[in-house]
């Protein structure tokens, strides 16, 4: 199959294209920042439409994913990531496309921040093409990835090994106590690889506190580089998920504790203290 990735420069695209390679698929990448890829098609998808290309699977990955800045933020937020889906959709529709792959999140049911609201109503959109159009669409509603090339990603588990690399203190917001359901790149590619349903919960089903997360990092940063961490807290941010939901319907393969090991051992490979 030839697969065209929208956002395919990002965290998750990265590993997907590596797992779609390795199937012996072709790929093309559609992203705002050719990052000096040669198969990308450097384009926003939010500006106007997008230009005809033709392709088997359309994986839709890109948007703005920051809980705290589309609370900050809102209308910019809404607007990107509605407007990148349709013109997604608008593109798989006319070019005949024989699926679209919609990444979602497992928060957008609750719209509890305005990015969770905008990928509810994106989810609505799908539905809304789906059954005008006949377009074959599967929406994975995605939990906590986490895994190598996250250098830039702003989600718990990076910022942590982060703070833990540059021998700052892990900063939890809240009082820790609120949990989070991980699951890992390779998970994550395998689902969207298979995706043939219309709506699949990709999650390891399993929910850990983030002070848990914090101890298990803080074990790993010992045993793999003799780091010592320490933990301080600060304020709750308002519109962020209070628990996860623990159910999920892929059959996981990377536990938490040998994914965040492969994980903060990847950071320690790449990352510029």
């Amino acid at each position: 199959m030839h697969y065209l990735i929208t956002g395919g420069n990002g965290f998750i695209g990265r590993n997907l294209i590596s797992k779609l390679l390795t199937d012996k698929h072709t790929v093309t990448i559609m992203d705002s920042d050719s990052d000096s890829n040669p198969f990308c098609i450097t384009k926003d998808i939010t500006c106007g439409p997008l230009p005809e290309f033709h392709a088997d699977i359309l994986v839709h990955l890109a948007a703005d994913v920051d809980v705290r800045e589309s609370i900050l933020h809102p209308t910019y937020y809404i607007n990107r990531n509605i407007l990148g889906t349709l013109n997604a959709l608008e593109l798989a529709r006319s070019c005949h496309y024989k699926h679209f792959i919609f990444a979602s999140s497992v928060g957008a049911p609750a719209s509890e921040s305005p990015y969770s609201a905008s990928k509810i109503a994106c989810e609505f959109i799908c539905n809304a093409y789906r059954e005008s159009y006949g377009l074959s669409i599967s929406v994975l509603r995605l939990s906590n990835v986490y895994g190598p090339h996250s250098l830039t990603k702003g989600s718990v588990i990076a910022k942590f090994i982060k703070q833990i690399l540059d021998n700052e203190p892990i900063t939890i917001i809240g009082d820790g106590d609120q949990t989070r359901d991980f699951v890992y790149t390779s998970d994550v590619s395998n689902a969207i690889a298979n995706a043939n349903r219309d709506l699949i919960t990709v999650a390891s089903g399993k929910s850990y506190s983030v002070n848990n997360l914090a101890m298990m990092l803080s074990t790993i940063a010992s045993e793999l580089a003799g780091l010592k961490v320490k933990i301080e807290y600060s304020d709750p941010i308002k519109g962020e998920l209070r628990n996860s939901e623990c159910r999920t319907d892929i059959f996981l393969t990377v536990p938490l504790k040998e994914g965040l090991t492969k994980t903060f051992q990847w950071f320690l490979d790449h990352y510029e203290r």
